[in-house]
């Protein structure tokens, strides 16, 4: 768990640096709500029933258009930002909740065909579990396998990667659907670590102001 944090402390820490030198005004970013809902599969043979995955996300962050710096331009400008998300996996006494946050990039593709509404957005956080495998539990006085062997440690790595399709732009938002994947893991600092991988659509709407 404490290697966890520190490899957390310090991915934030560079994404700062990044940011740091950024010429950044009071109306160049953005702020994306989001709900989603999916399908978590099973990590391991025996795996706690799940219903289906939902959870929430906030996006927030800035543009990167005119930032000068080496990265940005290598990475054709794309916006950056940090999300928190709550997810429920459809077993609360089982796998229980995770509360993520995950700083991001996200980029057009293909832009000429899509005229800029297809994006990627790609990013690599932590997340902290409610619930994770001991090996036991107990219910009604007798001891049980919990059987979840995708989380024996509280905090994890999380990966995101998401497409996002603008399907109704306004004025200055946009509506959005998405498809994408998000997966947690503790990297094998603690065993077992069979993580978990979900599958996922979602409604976002993107709300920015930009110089």
């Amino acid at each position: 768990m404490n290697r966890n944090i520190c490899h957390f402390l310090l991915l934030v820490s560079l994404f700062g640096v990044a940011q740091k030198n950024e010429t950044i005004s009071n109306k160049n970013y953005f702020i994306i709500p989001e709900v989603f809902v999916g399908k978590t599969h099973p990590a391991n043979n025996g795996f706690p029933e799940l219903e289906l995955n939902k959870g929430v996300s906030i996006h927030l962050g800035t543009y990167q258009d005119n930032n000068a710096q080496e990265w940005a331009y290598r990475l054709r400008y794309p916006k950056t930002g940090i999300a928190f998300t709550f997810t429920d996996y459809g077993n609360n006494k089982y796998v229980g909740y995770s509360f993520s946050l995950v700083p991001f990039l996200e980029y057009g593709l293909f832009k000429k065909i899509f005229n800029e509404q297809l994006k990627m957005n790609i990013g690599l956080g932590s997340s902290y579990f409610t619930q994770e495998y001991n090996g036991t539990t107990y219910s009604y006085n007798n001891i049980i396998d919990n059987n979840n062997r995708a989380i024996s440690t509280r905090f994890t790595w999380a990966f995101k990667a998401f497409l996002y399709y603008d399907v109704l732009n306004e004025r200055k938002a946009s509506w959005r659907l998405g498809a994408g994947f998000h997966h947690q893991s503790n990297g094998h600092t603690s065993l077992p670590n069979q993580g978990l991988n979900t599958f996922l659509l979602s409604l976002s709407r993107h709300s920015g102001y930009k110089d």
